[in-house]
């Protein structure tokens, strides 16, 4: 590039300057690289904490929904059992009484 400025007739210019130019942007860049590497570390952490945090809740209260579904369902199943048991009981003593 020093050559190119001299054959043109325009002043030399400073390959030190550019050099020092280039590490320096090669230095920000590295810097900035790190800091964006290291944000994304510690947010993976918290993300994953977060994503299970909130499968563990949503796993936990489908489970709590099942059971009680499953709670009702024998309810309805003992209640029906119950009403049979009753009416069979009853048709019994009116026959004995009759």
């Amino acid at each position: 590039m020093l050559e190119l400025a001299e054959k043109d007739g325009a002043k030399p210019i400073s390959t030190d300057k550019e050099m020092n130019n280039l590490q320096k942007m090669e230095q920000f860049q590295n810097l900035m690289r790190n800091i964006i590497a290291d944000a994304i570390e510690q947010n993976t952490d918290k993300i994953s904490k977060k994503v299970s945090e909130e499968v563990r809740n949503g796993v936990v209260k489908e489970l709590d929904y099942q059971f009680r579904m499953q709670e009702e369902q024998q309810e309805a199943h003992f209640r029906k059992i119950d009403e049979l048991l009753r009416s069979k009981q009853k048709k019994t003593k009116k026959r004995f009484w009759k």
